[in-house]
């Protein structure tokens, strides 16, 4: 059998140009630490916004080295934790917040095609399968009727039964479907490299290698040079580390990835995805499928947590999650089952304690933040990089006012995690009671 290869994203892709390390005392209007899809973003949009903004990227690695870097490729217009974030929500609040998330696929590809973007987007929209066991039915059901009560139309989630789902997907056991058509998939490095170019050649200076060891104030510094900026924001996730002052507040939990070789036309007639839809079951341990430019389908699900709660630094995943990711291909798809796999890579994203994703401002301090996707995040990075621009240009808009805005004191928005090795019982514990009700149930079937 041949070696695995680490990302799929990485093969074949121009490299960067080289990028410089900060090394002398810098000043501008806004610094962004961490330049993932957020901090990548959130510097496009200044740009847009106001051309003469001076603004500056420092990164402790290089641009994508995270989750950004290693992600599904799916782009959705949904987030998590929404049913909190609207409980108390009067209609018209509702409507707007739904419409600001329907809203953004097609303003995600219209940025695609001014900007030229070559990043292999498929607005195919999105199945999210009960197809592996029954019981996954009532609560792809379920999760419909809550969509429902927050607003979204049935234009914008609607069930399939059995036969329609398995015409667009053929996994073994389909039983019914949730269809939306706001998802897409994309080729995350290749946005990645050509977001960055467009940054580089406007005048956003960009710096790999130059992690933040402390900051004061608006003063932040480095191992060779420090950044003065006016305003500061912090965009990374569930790489936090030094200075950042999401530390401790958001997990990083291992996500990852495994990549088939190229398939042919007649194994991709025998599994469906005509049109490259995304794809997933409707299963709590959050599958995420999609078929490439190139052919490949991608497997990814969540995967564990350090007991010290240290984020990914390789792009190698836990050797037993992977394993269950060969099992979860083999049980959607067993006509696969002989397949090779040509690539396993795995990063880490940013949980945060109230399991719902945020920007937020601190007005005294000129500190903002944005992050704690739970697997939206190539979407909602799109969305948050505006948001915090339009915040620091001090404009208004439907995006500012949306309720995953918070404002203040950081540490009063988004709490603390309980200290290492509590959250990782507790993950551990609740990820081997999934994986042995649904393997009970999968038996069962």
């Amino acid at each position: 059998m041949a070696t695995m290869s680490p990302c799929l994203w990485l093969d074949g892709v121009d490299e960067l140009p080289p990028l410089p390390v900060l090394e002398q005392d810098i000043h501008c209007e806004t610094a962004i630490v961490g330049a993932g899809f957020t901090g990548l973003w959130t510097a496009y949009w200044l740009n847009q916004l106001n051309p003469g903004h001076r603004t500056v990227i420092v990164d402790a690695e290089q641009p994508g080295f995270g989750a950004s870097g290693r992600n599904g490729g799916w782009v959705m217009g949904h987030l998590e934790g929404l049913s909190h974030l609207l409980k108390d929500a009067n209609q018209e609040q509702r409507d707007a917040t739904c419409q600001l998330l329907t809203g953004l696929l097609s303003q995600f590809a219209d940025v695609l095609n001014q900007e030229h973007f070559d990043c292999d987007f498929q607005h195919g929209g999105g199945l999210y399968s009960a197809c592996r066991f029954p019981a996954q039915v009532k609560a792809a059901q379920r999760e419909l009727e809550q969509l429902r009560r927050l607003g979204f139309s049935t234009d914008d989630y609607y069930w399939l039964a059995a036969d329609s789902a398995a015409h667009k997907v053929r996994a073994r056991h389909t039983f019914g479907a949730i269809a939306t058509p706001h998802v897409g998939v994309i080729h995350p490095v290749k946005l990645l490299r050509g977001l960055t170019r467009v940054l580089i050649a406007r005048g956003v200076a960009v710096f790999r290698n130059s992690q933040v060891t402390q900051q004061s104030g608006g003063r932040l510094t480095t191992a060779k040079g420090d950044l003065h900026a006016h305003r500061v924001i912090w965009a990374t996730e569930g790489y936090a580390s030094g200075a950042a002052p999401t530390r401790g507040r958001l997990l990083p939990v291992q996500s990852g990835m495994i990549a088939t070789a190229p398939l042919t036309d007649a194994q991709w007639a025998t599994i469906g995805f005509e049109g490259r839809p995304a794809f997933c079951d409707f299963s709590q341990l959050s599958s995420y499928l999609q078929r490439t430019a190139d052919n490949r389908l991608v497997v990814g699900a969540r995967g564990s947590l350090h007991h010290w709660h240290h984020p990914s630094g390789t792009l190698s995943p836990d050797n037993r999650d992977n394993r269950f990711r060969h099992a979860l291909l083999h049980d959607l798809f067993p006509q696969l089952a002989e397949v090779e796999i040509t690539h396993a890579w795995g990063g880490s994203l940013g949980v945060p304690r109230h399991f719902r994703p945020f920007v937020h401002w601190d007005p005294q301090m000129n500190i903002g933040a944005a992050g704690g996707y739970l697997g939206e995040g190539v979407g909602a990075s799109f969305l948050f990089g505006r948001t915090l621009a339009e915040i620091v240009l001090d404009r208004t808009s439907s995006r500012t006012e949306a309720p995953w805005v918070s404002r203040g004191k950081l540490t009063n928005s988004i709490p603390r995690w309980e200290p290492a090795p509590l959250p990782w019982l507790g993950f551990a514990a609740l990820k081997n009671t999934v994986r042995a009700l649904e393997s009970w149930q999968s038996r069962h079937r």
